[in-house]
């Protein structure tokens, strides 16, 4: 009951009350009651601002006051008066934003294999398989515990593979356990540059490359 009535109170304010906005911030309450005559109070914002509210004691004290202010200027810059029941409230439009997925950059370290751990020991390969869309193959390593192996995978394309490793595929679930991805580390896709040989004949050092 206590809300319903501080309620119709507002309402009921707002209807003999001005909305008032000064070229500057509201110091004190003296800014505003200079401007006006009568039986009236000031209702401030609890921040500083350049706004207020004026509430007098009828709608005819508000009509006169606010005709009498009308055009009025402080420091020739002309001040803001009107009814504030007038006032246009904005409504909270809620718009569903469309959804869209950027494009994954591609690592250059990121190739279309992929590391996988997690995975239960005793799971087949065709489980692991099935489970992970885009998957062409499937490499079971040695256990790493006694519960948990990795595997070493081959995805469709290198897009397929980022999307895993960006999170912005689901981690697929295999015997209750969520799967982990990173990139393959190893290091045989690599080829390594032959280091060149120092020859020394009593002459200044000469650098010849190995030819393969």
């Amino acid at each position: 009951m206590k809300v319903i009535k501080k309620i119709k109170r507002r309402l009921k304010e707002k209807e003999v009350a001005l909305y008032v906005r000064l070229p500057h911030t509201i110091r004190d309450r003296d800014d505003v009651a200079k401007l006006f005559t009568g039986n009236f109070k000031i209702s401030l914002p609890r921040q500083s601002s350049r706004y207020c509210y004026v509430i007098f004691s009828d709608i005819e004290e508000k009509v006169k006051n606010l005709k009498a202010v009308k055009n009025t200027r402080i420091n020739g810059k002309r001040i803001v008066v009107a009814p504030a029941n007038t006032k246009i409230e904005k409504k909270t439009i809620i718009v569903k934003k469309k959804i869209v997925i950027p494009e994954v950059k591609v690592d250059p370290k990121v190739t279309k294999h992929l590391f996988v751990s997690n995975i239960k020991c005793g799971t087949s390969i065709q489980e692991v398989k099935a489970a992970i869309p885009g998957c062409l193959s499937v490499k079971m390593l040695k256990p790493y515990s006694s519960a948990s192996r990795a595997a070493i995978i081959k995805m469709e394309s290198i897009q397929l593979a980022t999307e895993y490793l960006m999170n912005t595929k689901e981690k697929p679930t295999v015997a209750g356990r969520k799967l982990r991805f990173n990139v393959d580390t190893r290091d045989r896709h690599r080829r390594h540059k032959s280091k060149p040989l120092k020859i020394y004949d009593g002459e200044p050092e000469t650098e010849q490359k190995v030819i393969e």
